[in-house]
């Protein structure tokens, strides 16, 4: 199982990403495939190539990775790791008595 597992890393949206793709006047099939080609980091894959990956993961996985991909958008809060002690490595505090 473990040799058959494949990773894919996605992005949110920014917001003007976001008002550009929900601001489309018609309905799309295939809106769905162009927001993953937008989200889509590494590998980099076309709404083409997204739909491909649905037919080949079924239903239920695919509507996972979909559901991740929306929360991340609207749900989530991306930020960076923030680390205090790596914080003060980089920049440590300076002496008052200096």
């Amino acid at each position: 199982m473990e040799a058959s597992r494949f990773e894919f890393v996605i992005r949110t949206l920014t917001p003007q990403e976001f008002r550009d793709f929900t601001t489309v006047d018609e309905p799309d099939d295939d809106a769905i495939f162009r927001q993953m080609a937008l989200q889509s980091v590494e590998p980099k894959l076309t709404a083409e190539q997204w739909r491909k990956v649905s037919d080949a993961v079924g239903v239920g996985q695919w509507g996972a990775m979909v559901k991740d991909a929306n929360e991340l958008v609207l749900r989530r809060v991306a930020v960076p790791d923030f680390s205090r002690a790596v914080l003060q490595t980089l920049s440590p505090p300076v002496s008052s008595e200096s």
